[in-house]
Protein backbone atom coordinates (compact mmCIF):
# COMPACT_ATOMS: atom_id res chain seq x y z
CA UNK A 1 0.00 0.00 0.00
CA UNK A 2 3.01 2.26 0.58
CA UNK A 3 4.10 2.27 -2.96
CA UNK A 4 0.48 2.90 -4.20
CA UNK A 5 0.37 6.11 -2.11
CA UNK A 6 3.77 7.52 -2.57
CA UNK A 7 3.47 6.98 -6.25
CA UNK A 8 -0.01 6.05 -8.03
CA UNK A 9 1.40 4.73 -11.42
CA UNK A 10 2.34 1.78 -9.41
CA UNK A 11 -1.03 0.62 -8.85
CA UNK A 12 -1.44 -1.79 -11.59
CA UNK A 13 1.84 -3.75 -10.48
CA UNK A 14 0.86 -3.73 -6.62
CA UNK A 15 -2.52 -5.20 -7.47
CA UNK A 16 -0.89 -8.30 -10.12
CA UNK A 17 1.33 -8.79 -6.94
CA UNK A 18 -1.32 -9.03 -4.57
CA UNK A 19 -3.32 -11.54 -7.12
CA UNK A 20 -0.02 -13.54 -7.70
CA UNK A 21 0.64 -13.69 -4.07
CA UNK A 22 -1.90 -16.66 -2.95
CA UNK A 23 -0.78 -18.82 -6.35
CA UNK A 24 3.15 -18.20 -6.40
CA UNK A 25 3.94 -20.74 -3.55
CA UNK A 26 1.92 -23.33 -5.07
CA UNK A 27 4.29 -22.30 -8.61
CA UNK A 28 7.22 -22.53 -6.78
CA UNK A 29 6.26 -25.87 -5.04
CA UNK A 30 5.34 -27.92 -9.00
CA UNK A 31 8.41 -26.19 -10.03
CA UNK A 32 11.09 -27.22 -7.50
CA UNK A 33 8.81 -31.49 -7.84
CA UNK A 34 9.44 -31.16 -11.89
CA UNK A 35 13.39 -30.74 -12.11
CA UNK A 36 12.61 -27.41 -14.07
CA UNK A 37 16.60 -26.77 -11.96
CA UNK A 38 18.29 -28.80 -13.98
CA UNK A 39 17.11 -27.53 -17.23
CA UNK A 40 20.16 -24.57 -17.68
CA UNK A 41 20.58 -22.22 -20.75
CA UNK A 42 22.67 -19.56 -21.98
CA UNK A 43 20.67 -16.05 -19.91
CA UNK A 44 21.39 -12.90 -20.99
CA UNK A 45 20.78 -11.60 -17.62
CA UNK A 46 18.95 -7.99 -18.26
CA UNK A 47 16.21 -8.72 -20.84
CA UNK A 48 14.45 -5.91 -20.99
CA UNK A 49 13.39 -3.77 -23.66
CA UNK A 50 15.84 -1.50 -23.85
CA UNK A 51 18.46 -4.34 -24.75
CA UNK A 52 16.67 -5.31 -28.01
CA UNK A 53 17.03 -3.88 -31.53
CA UNK A 54 14.54 -4.18 -33.59
CA UNK A 55 13.84 -4.18 -37.38
CA UNK A 56 10.58 -4.53 -39.61
CA UNK A 57 11.05 -6.75 -41.80
CA UNK A 58 8.71 -7.70 -45.30
CA UNK A 59 8.42 -12.21 -45.32
CA UNK A 60 8.66 -13.44 -48.42
CA UNK A 61 6.52 -16.64 -49.64
CA UNK A 62 7.46 -16.70 -53.17
CA UNK A 63 9.69 -19.65 -52.98
CA UNK A 64 6.45 -21.71 -51.26
CA UNK A 65 4.99 -24.18 -53.18
CA UNK A 66 1.64 -22.94 -52.28
CA UNK A 67 0.12 -20.95 -55.38
CA UNK A 68 -2.65 -19.05 -52.17
CA UNK A 69 0.63 -17.94 -50.17
CA UNK A 70 2.86 -16.65 -53.31
CA UNK A 71 0.51 -13.84 -53.50
CA UNK A 72 0.58 -13.05 -49.61
CA UNK A 73 1.87 -9.95 -48.35
CA UNK A 74 3.68 -10.47 -44.62
CA UNK A 75 5.35 -7.71 -42.78
CA UNK A 76 6.98 -8.67 -39.40
CA UNK A 77 9.65 -7.92 -36.57
CA UNK A 78 12.59 -8.97 -36.39
CA UNK A 79 14.95 -8.59 -33.01
CA UNK A 80 18.02 -9.11 -31.32
CA UNK A 81 19.06 -9.09 -28.04
CA UNK A 82 22.47 -7.13 -27.74
CA UNK A 83 24.26 -6.13 -24.37
CA UNK A 84 25.76 -9.48 -23.09
CA UNK A 85 28.09 -8.17 -20.41
CA UNK A 86 25.83 -10.45 -17.93
CA UNK A 87 25.12 -13.15 -19.47
CA UNK A 88 25.52 -16.59 -17.33
CA UNK A 89 24.27 -20.41 -17.74
CA UNK A 90 20.90 -20.36 -15.73
CA UNK A 91 17.25 -20.81 -16.31
CA UNK A 92 15.39 -18.92 -18.90
CA UNK A 93 12.11 -18.07 -16.61
CA UNK A 94 15.00 -15.16 -15.94
CA UNK A 95 15.35 -13.67 -18.53
CA UNK A 96 11.34 -14.39 -19.62
CA UNK A 97 10.62 -12.58 -16.31
CA UNK A 98 12.71 -9.58 -17.62
CA UNK A 99 11.67 -9.67 -20.67
CA UNK A 100 7.55 -10.17 -20.36
CA UNK A 101 6.56 -7.52 -18.33
CA UNK A 102 7.99 -4.34 -19.54
CA UNK A 103 6.45 -5.18 -22.71
CA UNK A 104 2.69 -6.02 -21.58
CA UNK A 105 3.19 -2.65 -19.27
CA UNK A 106 3.68 -0.69 -23.22
CA UNK A 107 0.63 -2.53 -24.54
CA UNK A 108 -1.26 -1.54 -21.79
CA UNK A 109 -0.88 1.75 -22.20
Amino acid sequence: RYLEETDPELKNITSYMKKMESYLFKILKVLEDSGVRHLNTLCHGDAKPNNFMFRKIDIDFDDDDDEELKDLKCEGVESMLIDWQGGFLGSLCNDLMWCMFPFFEVNSH
